[in-house]
């Protein structure tokens, strides 16, 4: 069932049209509050990790080099279940622009399991290292980037 805005109380928000940006993301916080619970909230996630950047192992190099152990990566665990994708990319959409992901704004962020378990400025370092260390298939973690607010 799709979110509207009745049943997620957007009236509970009350900006003029001057401030659409913070009605938006004050809008998308009722949202990821109303549908993950104020759990979305803390620091830590379930796994006991808290969300910290990836810097990159430079004894990989090159993108065909990352790109290359991805897949090598890839052979060592069984394929995800597509509902177990499908989940973590509706809590994104969901928290898109929220404050959950609002220190995360300009780095590429990992979810594993409805919250955020890394970021960091290579996707493909990213998908490696959080895959090793959570011992799952790389095409099980959603990696997406987070562009900054246009300043404009």
């Amino acid at each position: 069932m799709a979110i509207t805005e009745q049943k997620v109380g957007y009236e509970e928000c009350d900006f003029s049209e001057d401030d659409e940006a913070a009605a938006d993301a004050a809008r998308a916080d009722i949202i990821a509050e109303k549908t993950l619970g104020n759990a979305a909230l803390k620091p830590r996630n379930s796994l006991g990790l808290e969300p910290s950047p990836v810097t990159p192992n430079h004894a990989f190099g090159t993108f065909d080099q990352l790109a290359r152990t991805l897949i090598e990566l890839e052979k060592e665990f069984p394929p995800p279940k597509e509902g177990e994708i499908l989940s973590d990319c509706r809590w994104f959409q969901d928290c898109i622009g929220s404050s959950i992901l609002a220190e995360y704004r300009g780095t590429h962020v990992a979810i594993y399991q409805g919250e955020v378990v890394g970021f960091g400025d290579n996707s493909l370092q990213l998908n490696i290292d959080l895959a090793r260390q959570l011992g799952v298939h790389p095409q099980r973690l959603v990696i997406e980037y987070l562009p900054r607010p246009s300043v404009f």
